[in-house]
């Protein structure tokens, strides 16, 4: 599986609200291949996993304002 050639995920500077930005990668969720955007707080390592909806009314998940894929 490949994500498509004409996604590129969102990034924004967030070192200056103390999350720099240390990598990224290609991974697989349910064998889907998705963008993760590494971020590292206080010693601690964040993965953000970020992929085009597959279509525009696909429905999702909001908890206290984040979109959660369950």
């Amino acid at each position: 599986m490949s994500m498509p050639s004409d996604f590129s995920p969102p990034v924004t500077d967030l070192s200056k609200d103390g999350f720099p930005l240390v990598g990224g990668r290609v991974d697989y969720i349910g064998g889907r291949a998705v963008a993760a955007l590494v971020f590292r707080r206080h010693g601690h390592v964040i993965n953000l996993f970020i992929w085009p909806a597959v279509s525009s009314m696909q429905a999702a998940n909001v908890l206290d304002g984040y979109n959660m894929a369950l």
